[in-house]
């Protein structure tokens, strides 16, 4: 089955940390938003795939920014063109700021049923630094809304480690955010990006983020909390309870094949990587006129291949199976990486576990917070 991500350009406002491909609302308007639309079904429209779907994702940017007319026309243009199936996970990113009143409800009679809540933090204080527009009650208010209408999955994104941050922030977060019956939560760590406003100051040296150790004493505190409230820690970065994993986001690091609509969206089919043109303006005028919006595509090298294959697998606490490696790609894992996975095994960043007469090798979860360090020894760059 194939999944479809479709990139919604479109935010309120730049938030301080963001280095995603997405315009503030200084830069575009709502005509400029339905001629986007519009490019986006035609994109669909023309494409050669036609492999069943089970899973959707908006992402951005702000998708709540569309209206749930919108969001329903693109649903019904992927059905039309590929096919949804029965129970399809189709998901939403939203910003607690974008979804007053009855949205919710309205993006779920127009086919959402699985719900992501941008809260990043419950601390007004913190949620003002980072260029956040909602507070604390609006976030909550949100939540208590979507758990409220049925939508199979609730999920609600953290970040932590942000300059000054501190443990008692993440303790108070993770308190209150375990209030609501949400079945999803992504924790993800600030990373300091070049060209955005809070990044650039880190880099400069004018803020300093937590070091390493901080992070690490975060993280596994955040890890203790959370399985003892029964989530699973399922991906470095995410946690999920009663088995509502984000089937999307599982295809990208079970190494399966998904298509991407919109600008910058990237595609995986076929062996093949590519991704679309950045600029939402140049994006649109090169759909209109018929030309290449494609960025760049190509065909990974085995070897290549072989590195990114393990480097996904092993964000996941499940790991790798090493009759899976040989099905995709022929060869022997412990053969191809024998030196690798003897320095990681040695040093207990990786352990090696037999489990119905396969073998699989996986990173501890006290170690995921250096899982790109450890991914770098089977990728090459």
């Amino acid at each position: 089955m194939l999944g479809i991500y479709v990139h919604v350009p479109f935010c309120m406002r730049k938030c301080f940390y963001c280095a995603f491909d997405s315009l503030p609302k200084t830069k575009w308007n709502e005509n400029f938003i339905e001629e986007y639309i519009n490019c986006v079904c035609c994109e669909i429209e023309r494409t050669s795939y036609t492999k069943s779907v089970d899973t959707i994702f908006f992402g951005g940017g702000t998708p709540s920014i569309l209206s749930p007319k919108q969001i329903e026309r693109i649903i019904s243009k992927i059905d039309d063109k590929f096919g949804i199936m029965l129970n399809s996970e189709i998901s939403m990113e939203c910003n607690p700021f974008t979804v007053k009143g009855n949205l919710l409800s309205d993006f779920k009679n127009a086919g959402i049923n699985r719900i992501s809540i941008g809260g990043q933090s419950f601390d007004d204080s913190l949620l003002k630094k980072i260029g956040r527009l909602h507070s604390s009650f609006e976030l909550s208010k949100t939540i208590e809304i979507a758990c409220s209408l049925g939508f199979d999955s609730v999920g609600v994104d953290l970040i932590f480690g942000f300059p000054n941050y501190t443990k008692d922030i993440l303790s108070s977060d993770i308190d209150k955010v375990l209030k609501f019956p949400i079945e999803h939560i992504s924790l993800y760590m600030f990373m300091a990006e070049e060209g955005t406003l809070l990044g650039d100051k880190c880099i400069n040296g004018d803020l300093e983020i937590p070091n390493d150790d901080l992070l690490v004493e975060q993280m596994e505190y955040a890890h203790g909390q959370l399985v003892k409230n029964g989530f699973c820690h399922y991906e470095i970065s995410n946690f999920a309870k009663n088995n509502k994993f984000c089937r999307h986001n599982l295809k990208y690091w079970n190494f399966e094949e998904y298509l991407g609509f919109g600008s910058s969206a990237c595609s995986f089919v076929n062996g093949e990587r590519f991704k679309n043109i950045s600029d939402p303006f140049q994006y649109c005028k090169n759909i209109v006129n018929s030309e290449n919006i494609q960025e760049y595509t190509e065909k990974l090298p085995l070897k290549n291949s072989e590195g990114e294959f393990v480097m996904l697998k092993l964000r996941l606490a499940s790991g790798l199976s090493c009759s899976e490696f040989y099905k995709i790609f022929g060869e022997d894992f412990e053969k191809v990486y024998f030196k690798e996975l003897k320095f990681l095994i040695q040093n207990g960043f990786i352990e090696k576990k037999a489990i119905n007469n396969d073998i699989f090798f996986y990173i501890p979860y006290n170690f995921f917070s250096i899982q790109s360090e450890i991914a770098k020894y089977f990728i090459i760059l």
